[in-house]
């Protein structure tokens, strides 16, 4: 493979799941988000990237218990917990979330989705 093969690559098969999927920094910032992320959200991931997921995804979590805060604190998954969001309309939007650390070829901790 040629020098960005292997991201466009992935890229293709995340943006192939029918499950949201997005990734963010250790800050929280969102670094990329899938088509079905943006079906659900109603954001495209332009709209998204470089913002914090809590300003895009605004589940009934987010100020409270941050599932993805848990887990870089953690270093533990969540599996299918049970949120709302609000979607780009405002609207409702029941779904369930899993989350994991996400480490560069090193160990090192880059962010968690």
């Amino acid at each position: 493979m040629k020098k960005g093969e292997p991201d466009q690559f992935f890229n293709v098969i995340l943006n192939s799941i029918a499950d949201g999927v997005f990734t963010t920094d250790n800050e929280g910032k969102i670094t990329f988000m899938n088509k079905a992320a943006e079906a659900i959200t109603g954001f495209t991931s332009k709209e998204a990237i470089g913002r914090y997921c809590f300003d895009i995804f605004r589940a009934d979590i987010c100020q409270t218990r941050c599932a993805l805060k848990e887990t870089l604190k953690t270093k533990r998954e969540i599996t299918n917990l049970s949120v709302t969001i609000l979607n780009k309309d405002g609207k409702k939007m029941p779904i369930s979330i899993s989350t994991a650390v996400l480490k560069n070829d090193k160990g090192q901790i880059i962010g968690g989705g």
